[in-house]
């Protein structure tokens, strides 16, 4: 039985009334779990909150000392909804003020526009960290990262500012086993295989798709390769004795 290791963690925070209505899908947690992971940050927890100040604030405060990066998507621009920044700054207690690095951006050396409607996005909390990569803004607040909400832009800002996040040093393994027969069988070996390797996360994904000539997904991951192995060679030993076909595939 393996004792359990810390590694680092993040949690997601989605923004947008448009995203609890139904209006539109989001995809920015399902790009930004997957890039996460492939750095070897484990996302915890992700949430969707709506277009409002103080509910983003009270989601700030909770994730913020839970997780060592908060990545939040959404409500970032000139319109009256786009609160974010002025939501996290209130999570924080930090006053507002217009970031010089953003103003110079937008408007050029020394000059400001205060009525243009984007000047909105330079009002910033006082601790705020801009990382401005090919003209793309990523707004930093303590552990609290803000990405705007469209995906492509999400996209280009991560890819721009993934930097940020490779202090991990840890890389996560991952074997995905497919069986042709169901969880039912399934379950007691798992169950047992779990108990001897602890730090190996294992998961079961019925898969009832007629294009597909399996019926269960089972996948293996952990950040030590060897445990990995170990716990796949462990799983076909348990499933020997029976009549179940299986495939792998490794990541």
């Amino acid at each position: 039985m393996e004792g359990k290791t810390r590694g680092l963690t993040a949690g997601i925070i989605i923004i947008g009334d448009e995203i609890l209505k139904g209006h539109v899908q989001d995809a920015n947690s399902h790009y930004l779990c997957h890039q996460l992971w492939l750095l070897g940050i484990k996302v915890c927890k992700i949430t969707v909150v709506p277009d409002d100040l103080d509910s983003i604030a009270e989601e700030v405060k909770t994730f913020a000392p839970a997780y060592d990066f908060v990545l939040t998507t959404g409500g970032i621009g000139p319109t009256h909804d786009d609160v974010t920044l002025q939501a996290v700054g209130k999570a924080f207690g930090e006053e507002l003020y217009p970031h010089p690095d953003v103003l110079q951006l937008f408007f050029g050396e020394g000059k400001d526009e205060p009525a243009n409607p984007w000047r909105k996005m330079a009002i910033v909390p006082k601790s705020t960290k801009v990382h401005i990569r090919l003209s793309f803004l990523l707004f930093a607040i303590h552990n609290v990262h803000c990405y705007p909400g469209v995906p492509s832009l999400t996209r280009d800002v991560f890819q721009q500012c993934k930097d940020l996040y490779s202090q991990s040093g840890t890389r996560f393994y991952l074997k995905e086993v497919f069986f042709s027969c169901g969880e039912g069988v399934l379950a007691k070996p798992l169950t047992q295989l779990q108990e001897e390797f602890e730090t190996v996360q294992l998961g079961s994904y019925p898969d009832d798709s007629s294009s597909h000539s399996y019926s269960v997904k089972v996948t293996l991951e952990g950040s030590d390769k060897e445990l990995v192995e170990k716990a796949y060679a462990r799983l076909l030993l348990l499933m020997s004795t029976g009549d179940c076909n299986c495939a792998c595939k490794n990541h």
